[in-house]
């Protein structure tokens, strides 16, 4: 049972990053996340079966719509392979019950990392529903639980929403809005207060690492390497608890 769980879930990966990429694509441009049958991004052609099979149909049409040859871009295929690397990662650092859990997981955050990579905002409806999910989860596991990731909402909220009036000013740039406090606090319920520290240390490598990835393909733009990076961060602080604070 548990096999057949883990090849469902690898199956189903690159699938669930083709609707990622529309999610991501669409939010970014204001168009309906969902209206109707999927179209090219030209909003003009009707993409038939053939047209959606992940990376599949990226490489055979060489990035280019089959009907109106207008390219496609890379983000489509780069979203469906990392939604692949999640759900491969989840199963090899996860126990079998927490897979699909732990893939969800990546995936969202996979979604609110690349809104604000692309955009400089974070969607703050997607994210309150990150912070619903996991106080939902550690309820299933006792009031103990809950209380102790509610607890780390409330201090990454506060944190957050106190240092941004400070920080921006020493910057002289308004870079963090009070309502950016959103998203450590949503983080927060993921981890429960003792995974607070875990999620500051393993954020400062994801951060090296997207800079230099930043600096490689983009110019630089700081705000969208902080939020991505604190997504990242936050994944792999609950695939990877350190235990600092016990």
């Amino acid at each position: 049972m548990l096999l057949l769980s883990k090849i469902l879930l690898v199956i189903a990966a690159p699938f669930m990053g083709s609707f990622l990429g529309a999610v991501i694509t669409r939010w970014s441009s204001g168009r309906p996340l969902y209206s109707g049958r999927a179209t090219c991004d030209c909003g003009q052609v009707v993409l038939a079966p053939r047209d959606m099979i992940p990376i599949a149909s990226w490489a055979l049409s060489r990035g280019r719509c089959r009907n109106c040859t207008r390219g496609l871009g890379r983000l489509y295929p780069a979203i469906e392979i990392t939604a692949l690397v999640i759900a491969l990662w989840s199963i090899i650092a996860l126990p079998g019950a927490y897979i699909w859990t732990g893939a969800a997981f990546g995936w969202t955050l996979l979604v609110v990392g690349m809104i604000a990579w692309r955009d400089g905002k974070l969607p703050m409806a997607v994210i309150a529903g990150v912070g619903i999910a996991g106080l939902l989860l550690a309820g299933s596991n006792g009031l103990i639980t809950l209380r102790d990731h509610f607890l780390a909402a409330v201090i990454a909220f506060t944190a957050c929403f106190v240092l941004a009036r400070p920080l921006n000013r020493w910057l002289q740039r308004q870079f963090v809005r009070p309502g950016d406090a959103l998203l450590p606090a949503a983080l927060g319920a993921w981890l429960g207060w003792q995974g607070l520290p875990d999620f500051l240390l393993l954020s400062i490598p994801a951060a090296l690492a997207l800079t230099l990835l930043n600096r490689a393909f983009l110019p630089f733009h700081r705000d969208r390497v902080i939020a991505a990076s604190v997504c990242a961060g936050a994944w792999l602080a609950w695939l990877y608890p350190l235990g600092l604070i016990n």
